[in-house]
């Protein structure tokens, strides 16, 4: 079996991590408006309001109404799985 084309998974992590900081504020971390033009931005989802607020709520695992680094990759692992037929529950 062949390594599969495309980039590297370091590659996917830097760009992961630069995504995420790209679109988090000086607190590095991201906030409803924030996640909201990252969705849009890297995945042309519109999301409406009542969606990324149910995002957030799902995402933010200490409550802090901000999503940091950790947080945000469960959204990435979540899309992951989705994309290969997969359900993720934490």
């Amino acid at each position: 079996m062949s390594a599969p084309k495309g980039p590297s998974l370091f590659q996917c992590i830097i760009g992961l991590k630069d995504i995420f900081q790209a679109h988090a504020g000086a607190d590095k971390k991201l906030n409803k408006t924030e996640l909201k033009e990252m969705l849009k931005g890297e995945l042309s989802q519109t999301g409406d309001d009542a969606m990324v607020s149910q995002m957030m709520q799902t995402l933010d695992v200490d409550r802090d109404g901000l999503l940091d680094f950790s947080e945000f990759l469960l959204f990435v692992v979540g899309m992951a799985c989705a994309f290969n037929g997969q359900t993720f529950q934490r």
